[in-house]
């Protein structure tokens, strides 16, 4: 009897476990199903030479074998196959040693069924925790890619699965039903090793940043400190430097120099002692100065005075440029022509 792949999809291992006992029963065929896609997986692993994959794809298998008497046992009685009966499709029977399931037709050729379960392999004797233990040991000692920290710490992380599973009181057989029971608990232990070691360098990070920072916070204040009394004594100094001037000044009197600028516009007065000029004061006034003719590119102050179109005009406000009557007043109008007698 030729067996037949089934193309449905497959539920994982992890989902069969789960629902086994539950709303969702795991029946023989769904078991049969994914044995044989597993067995094409492990297949394939082998041949790519992927053996890591293999044994993990190997340790699914056997959970599902080990499934297999426990359905067997809950399962109705299965008739023997009958020459001659009609069967629904879905029907299992018993012959050869299997359990088929009809998948076309009647049941009344063998290609009609598929074989469900066939009888499962002896199991093999597993290894104790401690051989496996010692095991991943020697691959450590031999692996080249890691440096000797990251071995310590996977050590560590050996030892701490080895606690957990005692811990726990798990036997190896606990360790192969579950899928993938063993790889949590080792990845956990791992985990759990590789972040204190994570964390204990970030400590020592974080510590000796510390100090760093407290040794310059020192040096700077100690810099701040020695500066302060190197300026509070500079300040000192020419504070008393300024107090004696000040006293020199006030015992002496003042001499007052006023000289006159730009024809009489600005007027200066200079403030003096000894001979020294301690104050200068400017000030504009607003005295009639001449400026000769109008220029409309010479600027003007009030009080300046030009001549336009035979006019005299006075500044009123500052400007310059075209002339505008608003900003002067007119001094003196220019007088008639005189009449020529002969």
């Amino acid at each position: 009897m030729a067996i037949k792949k089934s193309r449905s999809p497959h539920a994982t291992v992890e989902q069969m476990l789960k629902a086994v006992g539950g709303a969702d029963r795991v029946t023989l065929v769904d078991v049969s199903a994914l044995l044989r896609s597993l067995e094409e997986k492990s297949r394939h692993f082998k041949h790519r030479g992927q053996e890591e994959s293999a044994k993990l794809v190997a340790g699914d298998i056997r959970v599902l074998e080990a499934m297999v008497p426990r359905l067997v046992a809950g399962h109705p009685p299965i008739p023997r196959w009958e020459r001659g009966k009609a069967y629904q499709r879905g029907a299992l029977i018993v012959t050869e040693g299997s359990v088929w399931k009809l998948i076309n037709g009647d049941g009344s050729k063998r290609q009609d069924w598929e074989t469900i379960v066939s009888a499962p392999a002896p199991a093999k004797n597993a290894r104790t925790i401690e051989e496996e233990i010692a095991d991943e040991i020697r691959h450590l000692a031999i692996s080249s890619n890691l440096d000797a920290e990251e071995v310590a710490i996977e050590k560590r992380g050996l030892k701490r699965y080895q606690e957990a599973v005692k811990s726990s009181n798990l036997t190896v057989d606990h360790l192969e039903r579950p899928v993938k029971l063993r790889q949590q608990l080792r990845y956990a232990a791992g985990l759990v090793e590789k972040i204190g070691a994570t964390l204990r360098k970030r400590d020592e990070r974080i510590e000796k940043l510390e100090t760093d920072l407290k040794a310059r916070f020192d040096d700077i204040q100690n810099r701040l400190v020695e500066l302060a009394k190197a300026n509070a004594s500079a300040l000192d100094d020419r504070f008393a430097a300024i107090e004696a001037r000040a006293a020199k000044l006030e015992s002496e009197p003042f001499d007052i120099d006023e000289a006159i600028e730009d024809s009489g516009r600005v007027v200066v007065r200079r403030f003096m002692r000894s001979g020294e000029v301690v104050s200068e004061k400017r000030h504009v006034t607003a005295a009639m100065v001449y400026r000769g003719i109008h220029s409309e590119t010479a600027f003007y102050l009030p009080g300046d005075a030009v001549t336009r179109a035979g006019s005299l005009w006075v500044c009123r406000v500052e400007c310059t440029g075209r002339f505008n009557g608003d900003f002067w007043i007119l001094a003196v109008k220019k007088g008639r022509d005189g009449t020529s007698h002969e």
